[in-house]
Parts: structure tokens; C-alpha cells; sequence
């Protein structure tokens, strides 16, 4: 008897309990789908209706079955319909970090980004890509830079190498996809010393031989035109060919000549007779000396050589 009343004390608990749920489980399917469900200061469960897309619930209603108190979502915020919490912000496709920007934020929808084929989305949102370097987004693909071009920062557009020859410059190294090619000026190779001294004394005799060039010409003009004058003015007077001054020069030349050379002449004429003389005297000498030594005595010898000595 004892172990029957607790028996059913206990399925009068569970009976309860599952009332409760039941009452609790009723009251929240009670309320539509476009309803929510509020509970009031008395304890009271109702059911109030959703605000519109792009719409926040400020306020919930005051009785079952009525509209909730809505606000419109402020710029740069967006809400789903049939939802009672706040309005969320709008995130935006970054551009710069390659995102392409699929469907804009709207005051009911969040914005939908995605990255360009061949790119590395860097979040869940893809509002960051990573294009890497030597390559460029071309219609929402990133694909190589051509030949010629490169690009060397993550989502940039490849751009042309420089031109060193318009610049007057040389290639000193090759560019790539990722980088420029780098210019440098042409070098002159310095002149051995020896080439540098021939080249400046060179220079000098030109300048040298310039000079004496222009000197001589100056002096040929003075003399054409100096001659070009006496010409003229023995034009314009008597006719004759020379002048008086250069006829009387002509004749004292000649006088000049013709007494030195009779000077000369007269030299030779009598410096020979006299060589003559010396010549014979030598020898009439030396013959008598010879034969004396053997023959004659020692007085008539020394007398013979006082004679010769005299007579030199």
C-alpha cells in the first residue's frame, strides 16, 4: 500500500512537469511565422509581428498579436527580414587589396565580395585578395604581366620597363616580372698617359702650323697687295718697266762685283811668284848639304848652311 501512494506521488510530479512544458511548448507555437514571441512585465507570453527588412525593433508590442515599435536601419547598416535584433554594419570590398565587389551593401543585405581567379583570398568575407607580384588583375583574373612589363607590389598593374636607350643611357641590369631594369651612363675608358702627351703635342703643332699658315697669308696679302700697287702705279705713269731706284741699285751691284773680283785676282797673281821662289831656294839647299857631308870639310859646310839660312 505504502510503496502504491508513492508510486503515484511520483507520476504526479511527472505529470506536472510535462503540463508545464506542454502549457510552455503551446504558448511559443502559438505565434505565427512572421511573429515573434515577447514576454510582458506580468509574466504574460504574446506574440508580436517582425519590422521589415532594413528595420530594427525598438520596441516590442504591447499586446498578442500586434506590430512592434520599428526603426529604419541608419546608412552603412543593414537587417534581414523576420529577425528582432539590432541593424549590423556593411563591410565593403577593398579594392585596393584586390577584391572585386560582387553585390553592394543594401539597407536588407550584406555585401558579397569575391577575389579574382588565380588570386589568394586573405578572410571568409574576400574582402581582401592577394594578387601576387609580376602579375595584374585583368577582368577578374590575375594573370602574368606580359614581356616587357613588370609589376613589383601585390595587386598592382604591370607596367613597362624603361627605355635607357631614349635616355641616352645603357641596360646595366636586366629587368624581370617582379622588377625595372636598371640604367647606368655609358663609361668612357680613361686614355693611357702616353696617347693623352701625343695627343697634346699634336694638338699643339696644329695649332702651330695654323698660326704660321695665317701668318703667311697675312704676308703674301701685304706683298700681292704691295706689288699689286707698284704695278698700278707703274701703270698710271711713264710706261717704263723699272724704276730709276732699282736701275741704280742694278749698277752699283755690278760695279761692287767687278772690283772685287779684280782685287782677287790681283791676290792670286802675286802670291804665286813668290811661293815659286821659296820652292826653288828649298831645294838648291838641300842638294849641296848632302854631298858636303861626305866630301867637304866641317868650315865649308857651316858656311853653306849660313847661306841658306840667309837667304830664307
Amino acid at each position: 500500500m505504502v510503496r502504491y501512494r508513492r508510486e503515484k506521488g511520483v507520476m504526479a510530479v511527472i505529470s506536472v512537469t510535462i503540463y508545464l512544458v506542454f502549457l510552455t511548448t503551446t504558448t511559443w507555437a502559438l505565434c505565427q511565422p512572421n511573429q515573434y514571441s515577447t514576454r510582458l512585465t506580468s509574466g504574460k507570453e504574446i506574440c508580436c509581428f517582425y519590422c521589415a527588412a532594413g528595420e530594427a525593433v525598438k520596441q516590442p508590442c504591447k499586446s498578442n498579436n500586434s506590430n512592434s515599435i520599428c526603426v529604419t536601419c541608419p546608412e552603412g547598416y543593414y537587417n534581414r527580414e523576420k529577425t528582432k535584433s539590432e541593424c549590423s554594419p556593411c563591410f565593403y570590398c577593398n579594392t585596393k587589396l584586390g577584391s572585386i565587389e560582387k553585390k553592394a551593401c543594401t539597407k536588407s543585405a550584406q555585401a558579397e565580395c569575391i577575389c579574382p581567379n588565380g588570386s589568394i583570398s586573405k578572410n571568409e568575407r574576400h574582402t581582401a585578395c592577394e594578387c601576387p607580384k609580376g602579375k595584374q588583375i585583368v577582368k577578374e583574373e590575375c594573370v602574368q604581366c606580359p614581356v616587357g612589363h613588370f609589376s613589383d607590389k601585390e595587386n598592382s598593374i604591370c607596367r613597362p620597363w624603361t627605355n635607357c636607350s631614349a635616355r641616352g643611357d645603357v641596360v646595366q641590369v636586366a629587368g624581370s616580372s617582379t622588377s625595372d631594369v636598371i640604367c647606368s651612363k655609358t663609361k668612357i675608358q680613361p686614355e693611357p698617359v702616353t696617347t693623352k702627351f701625343s695627343n697634346l703635342q699634336t694638338s699643339r703643332i696644329f695649332l702651330n702650323n695654323l698660326k704660321t699658315i695665317s701668318a703667311n697669308q697675312h704676308t703674301v696679302t701685304r706683298e700681292d697687295k704691295k706689288n699689286n700697287d707698284v704695278y698700278n702705279n707703274n701703270n698710271t705713269g711713264s710706261g717704263n718697266l723699272m724704276t730709276w731706284g732699282t736701275l741704280s741699285l742694278i749698277l752699283v751691284g755690278v760695279t761692287l762685283l767687278s772690283l772685287s773680283a779684280g782685287f782677287i785676282i790681283t791676290m792670286i797673281i802675286q802670291m804665286k811668284p813668290k811661293k815659286m821662289n821659296n820652292i826653288l831656294r828649298s831645294r838648291k839647299c838641300r842638294h849641296p848639304v848632302q854631298e858636303q857631308e861626305k866630301e867637304q870639310s866641317s868650315a865649308s859646310e857651316s858656311s853653306l848652311v849660313k847661306q841658306c839660312s840667309e837667304s830664307a
